[in-house]
This record gives structure tokens, sequence and C-alpha cells, in this order.
């Protein structure tokens, strides 16, 4: 099992000649598609925030048309990225972008977004996938469209999964594409496509569970870029714009920060206690993961996956503290942390964001900027910290946050060696 950050495609699917709105992410000067995006306005397209990382904007293209390879369709280069404020780089919370194009597309019909917190999202078929990409005979560059199944929520994130049933799912290229409501009348989007947890990565990368980012807690980021008013995506009003209920700030705000309250092993043992291949549940551990911790969650997951993710469940412990020792140490003092018990901090950014232009060859014709807040980095904090007591580590108050009760500063008995593979 391995969650893979690579963008997925439509397996299963058939020819989706309906939504025009739903172009392609691809290269220049090769044309290759690389994922999938949903225009917004005749300026902007939706996709998933880490379709941008490690690319150039200068090498992006979004691609209006049935098929990325016919003459018919046209390629339009971006102007500027804006990637969410919240996205983590590390497990991909918070995976959304809006892009902004050089110019407009004015013949095609733009995607409605969904603003309902209680759509039914139970029964096969209630989510239609659409995007490009790879498909089950190894052809590439079409648009194709696919029901598919929900097979649990959380805050944030829905998980979908292939089905015998249904024979539908993703795999590479579709990462940015939307995730409609199945409703022929009016298909809103309700997601955006973010990965998959492959049940046997070895074996078949793209079978297994689809992790999809909610439209709804994203949606007040989207509205200010595309400068909409947003007084009416008021947490007050609708608290499922939150992640967690203490996000909700007074002023109507949702302030992430607020739900991080697990050091690194608070998350590691939220994550244990998830249900095997919920993206939904892990996804709520990580944003409840204290910022500071992030770092060392990931190179304490990311040895565990290299070294024992193949040992059996008695010997997972012996394991980590033969070839982890200091990635469990780091992670069993939170190292990262400079304060355990610190209160989080608010780092929601202004509305008015500085840019970073991205740096590339002379004679560029568009100004290419990808937004970047300042305070809001996941592993930007790397002041050494004073850990946590022997107390603290043996404790066993109980945490209760997006469904998973976990013992404070304990490696969780029944730690299963196939989670230390879910992402790598």
């Amino acid at each position: 099992m391995t969650w893979d950050g690579r963008a997925p495609h439509i397996l299963g699917g058939t020819p989706d000649v309906e939504h025009g709105f739903v172009g392609a992410l691809t290269l220049a000067p090769s044309g290759a598609v690389v994922c999938s995006a949903a225009l917004i306005s005749p300026y902007h397209v939706l996709t998933a925030a880490h379709c941008l990382t490690d690319r150039k904007l200068t090498s992006l293209r979004f691609f209006v048309g049935d098929a990325a390879t016919e003459t018919g369709g046209r390629y339009i280069r971006i102007s500027s990225a804006h990637p969410h404020p919240d996205f983590d780089t590390l497990f991909f919370a918070f995976d959304a972008a809006v892009l902004r194009l050089a110019e407009p597309v004015h013949d095609v019909p733009v995607a409605a977004l969904s603003q309902n917190p209680e759509i039914d999202l139970h029964g096969a078929g209630a989510v239609l996938f659409s995007g490009f990409g790879q498909r089950d005979d190894g052809s590439s560059g079409a648009r194709y469209q696919a029901l598919v199944s929900v097979a649990s929520q959380s805050s944030s994130m829905f998980s979908t999964q292939y089905t015998e049933a249904l024979r539908t799912g993703l795999c590479f290229a579709d990462s940015g594409a939307p995730a409609l409501r199945a409703h022929p009348e009016d298909p809103e989007i309700i997601g955006i496509i973010s990965g998959v947890l492959a049940w046997n990565h070895a074996v078949d990368p793209c079978h297994g569970t689809y992790n999809i980012t909610r439209l709804l807690p994203v949606l007040p980021f989207v509205a200010e870029v595309l400068g909409q008013d947003t007084a009416a995506l008021n947490c007050r009003d609708i608290p499922a714009l939150c992640p967690c209920s203490a996000a909700c700030h007074a002023d109507g705000r949702c302030v992430v920060a607020r739900c991080e309250v697990h050091n690194c092993m608070d998350a590691f043992q939220c994550l244990s206690a998830c249900p095997a291949f919920d993206g939904a549940c892990f996804n709520d551990c990580y944003i409840a993961t204290r910022a500071c911790s992030r770092a060392d969650l990931h190179q304490f997951i990311t040895c565990g996956a290299a070294h024992c993710a193949q040992t059996a469940e008695r010997n997972v412990l012996a394991c980590l503290e033969q070839h982890c020792a200091d990635a469990l140490a780091n992670c069993m003092t939170s190292r990262g942390c400079a304060d355990d018990d610190a209160e989080p901090q608010d780092t929601t950014p202004p509305a008015d964001t500085d840019s970073a232009a991205l740096q590339d060859g002379p004679g560029d014709s568009v100004s290419d900027t990808v937004s970047s807040p300042e305070g809001v980095s996941p592993h930007a904090d790397t002041a050494p910290g004073h850990g946590v007591t022997p107390e603290q580590e043996t404790a066993s108050t109980t945490m209760v946050l997006g469904g998973c009760a976990t013992p404070r500063g304990q490696i969780p008995p029944n730690t299963r060696p196939s989670l230390l593979s879910l992402w790598f």
C-alpha cells in the first residue's frame, strides 16, 4: 500500500463531451498532460495545489477542448498561481489552488461551485469524476468521466474506492480534476481530486482509495482569489467551512491553526487508529497535527516505510528502534516544537498576500507568480525545542479529534505494519 502523490487518471470511464469546463494542465512544449483543472471563471481555473510542486508556471498551459491531441482545442498560458495558504506539502491537506489565465475563455460555460454543506454523498454513483489522463488501455489525453461511490468522509476530505461493481476509479494525470455532484441537471463541483492510496502499489498503483479535497472548506479562499464577496461564507452560519469547531473565529473566518493539537506521537497514534485505507480519517489526523511536528512525523513515517513496512506486527516496535531510533526519538519528544503546550497561533494570512516571482529564463512575456503568504509553511518552524518530560511521554490523556481517540506519548500496541507504507 502506498500514498502516491502522482496525478491519477479515469479508469473504466466513458468519453465526456458534457463538461467542457474540465480542461487539462499540460507542459510546454511537449503537450504532456500532468493534471486536470476546472474553469470557474473566464480567467480562473481550480486544480490541486500539488500540481504546482516543482513546476514553473512558464511551462504550464491550460488546455480547453475534449482531447489534448485534437486540433480544435487551444492551450492558454498561466499568468499566476495561488495555492491554498494552508496547503501542506508533506501530507497534501487543503490540496487546492486557483490559477489565473493569461487570456480569458468566453466560449465555454464555467463550472458551478457548490455551497451546500449537506450534500448526500452516500450510495453507489453519488459522485462523478471528469478528467484527462491515461486510461485502462494505456491511452491518454482525452476527457473521460466515471461514477464512483463514496467510502468515507471527514471535515475536509472524502474518499472513494475502486469497486468491482462500478469498475471505475482514478490514476495518473487526473489530480486537480473536479469531483461533481452526480446530478445531470446540476453538476456542481463538490471536491478536487488529490491522490490515491493503492491497495498493492507494486502490482497496480491505481486501484485503491482515492482522496478528494472537499470544496466547502476551501471555498472562502477560492472566492477571495476570484475577488468575490465572502460575507456569506461565514463559519458562524456554515460550521462545515472549518475542519474543526475550534477553528471558527469570532469574525466568521476559519483559523485552521486552532485545530492543531497533536504532537508527532499523538498524530501517529491517530493515524494508527484510522481504518485501513481511510484517507479521510488520515487527513483529519494531519490537520490536527501541529505544524512544528509535521516534519518529525514525515521523517518517522518515511523511515518506517523504508525499513519496517513488511515487518510482522509483533516486531514493528523492535524494527523501529533498530532502524529508526533517531526519528522515533524525535517523534516521541516532539523535537520540532519549541513549546509542546503553547497555544496555536493565528497564521491566517491577510486577503491581499504577497507573491514571490518564479525564477526562469530571460525573455518570458508572462509574469509567473505563485502566492506565498508568510507563516503558513508546514515546516517553516525549525527552531529546536525542549521536548516533553518523561511524565508527559507516558501520560494517558486521551484526545479526540476527527473520530480518533488516541492516548498521548505511546506507540500504540496494535500499530499495523501496513500503516508505515501508506504514503510512500
